[in-house]
């Protein structure tokens, strides 16, 4: 009799889930009746998803007044809300599964980046001097053997505002890669100068492959994850690359 009682009580959440839903659903569709075909589900709070076939991907709390746009972590857990339930254990997106969502090696201009290190293995990051968790990146790069990591400086100044003008200066200075590794891992502030950089140009970039979170990584053969991922995934990653033979240029 209670098992019978736990599962009406199961069936009658659901369904009413699914009525909630529904009824976002309809106040999304009359208030934004341009935006077509998309995916719409409880997330977290009182946030809804809103997923479209690129697997971009924003969230709109329940009254339409706050949008979020990019990575949301839960901060007590350190996972991505991001994650769909079938891979909520890990802290990153997987977007490499959309064919449109890969990015052309041929796009990155290696000028616009500042480089670190000299391995076979190549890493293309686009990342935020202040975004505390490209910084967590950066202590997982000493993990990772035989890389050259090319960093393209994206500061996100809606979030962080000093952003910009932090990596303008990085990017300035006698040593770049000195420079972006003092910063990001001592906080050290770099001599404020200025000169011609590479910042809209890799903004531009972003905006092309729909890159608005920080860091994201790219891998040789054009895949890519948002988040801060631990040395064994990106370690495996080069293992399934070079066996697969899918590194592009």
């Amino acid at each position: 009799m209670k098992k019978a009682v736990n599962t009406l009580f199961l069936l009658v959440i659901l369904v009413f889930s699914k009525i909630v839903v529904a009824g976002f659903k309809e106040d999304f569709e009359a208030k934004y009746p341009e935006v077509k075909d998309v995916e719409i589900s409880k997330s977290f709070e009182n946030f809804y998803s809103i997923k479209n076939q690129d697997l971009s991907e924003v969230f709109i709390s329940t009254d339409f007044k706050y949008l979020i746009r990019g990575t949301v972590l839960n901060l007590e857990t350190g996972h991505n809300v991001n994650v769909n339930s079938e891979s909520n254990s890990k802290s990153y997106i997987k977007t490499n599964g959309n064919s449109n969502s890969k990015i052309m090696i041929s796009d990155l201009n290696l000028d616009d980046a500042i480089k670190i290190g000299s391995g076979i293995n190549r890493l293309y990051i686009f990342s935020d001097p202040q975004c505390p968790y490209c910084k967590n990146l950066e202590n997982t790069f000493k993990k990772i053997k035989d890389v050259t990591i090319y960093i393209f400086p994206l500061p996100l100044i809606s979030i962080h505002p000093l952003s910009e003008e932090i990596a303008i200066s990085i990017w300035c200075s006698e040593n770049r890669e000195k420079s972006w590794t003092q910063y990001v891992e001592q906080s050290m502030e770099p001599l404020p100068k200025s000169c011609s950089n590479p910042i809209q140009r890799v903004a531009s970039l972003a905006s092309k492959y729909s890159i608005n979170a920080t860091p994201t990584i790219v891998f040789s053969d054009g895949s890519k994850v948002i988040g801060a991922v631990e040395a064994d995934f990106i370690n495996q990653k080069f293992k399934e690359i070079l066996l697969n033979g899918k590194e592009i240029k």
